[in-house]
C-alpha cells in the first residue's frame, strides 16, 4: 500500500495518489469483482428461482435490476460493494468522497461490456486499470472515478483535517 498524501489538502489529492499505485492495485480490484460476481451469481439464482413460471421478461428485467442495485447503491453513497469492502478499496470522486449516483451509474453501464463474464471476462478492464497511470478501467474514466485503499482515503482526510485545524489555529 502507498501513501502518496500531499499534505496541502489539495483536491488532487487523490489523482496524485492513484499515481504512486503500481499495478498491485488491480489484485484487489480482480478479488473484488470476483467476490462481487459470486454474490451476484448467488442472488441472481434466487430472483430466477422466484420467477419460475412468469414471463420470461419478467426474470430478465429482475436480473438486471438486481445487478443494478448491487452496484450502483452502495458505490453511490458507499464507494463501496461487497467485494471493494472485503478487499478494502473504496470507489471515489477526485475530492475523495464517495462517487454519487449519476458516477456509479456510469461505472454500472461501462462494467456490462469491461467486466462480463460471458464476453472477455474482465480482461478489458484489468488492461486498462494496469496500464494507466491512474489505474482507471473505461467506466472510472468516464465517470470521473478513481479506486484507492481505504487506509489510503483515510490518511488523505486525516492530513486535510490537521490542515484545517492548523489553519484555523493561526
Amino acid at each position: 500500500m502507498a501513501t502518496g498524501v500531499d499534505p496541502s489538502g489539495d483536491s488532487t489529492d487523490v489523482e496524485t495518489l492513484v499515481r504512486t499505485y503500481g499495478s498491485h492495485i488491480v489484485t484487489p480490484r480482480w478479488v473484488a469483482c470476483l467476490l462481487d460476481y459470486v454474490v451476484l451469481f448467488a442472488a441472481l439464482m434466487f430472483a430466477h428461482w422466484a420467477c419460475q413460471g412468469l414471463p420470461i421478461v419478467v426474470p430478465w428485467s429482475l436480473w438486471l435490476g438486481v445487478a443494478a442495485l448491487y452496484f450502483i447503491v452502495p458505490e453511490a453513497m458507499w464507494g463501496v460493494s461487497l467485494g471493494k469492502l472485503h478487499t478494502k478499496i473504496v470507489v471515489v470522486d477526485r475530492h475523495g468522497n464517495p462517487p454519487g449516483t449519476a458516477r456509479a451509474l456510469v461505472r454500472f453501464l461501462l462494467r456490462l461490456v469491461e467486466i462480463n463474464p460471458l464476453l472477455c471476462g474482465g480482461l478489458p478492464a484489468g488492461l486498462l486499470a494496469s496500464l494507466t497511470p491512474q489505474k482507471q478501467r473505461l467506466g472510472d474514466m468516464l465517470a470521473g472515478t478513481y479506486v484507492v485503499y481505504r487506509d489510503d482515503l483515510e490518511a488523505i482526510k486525516r492530513v486535510r483535517a490537521e490542515a484545517v485545524e492548523i489553519h484555523v489555529g493561526q
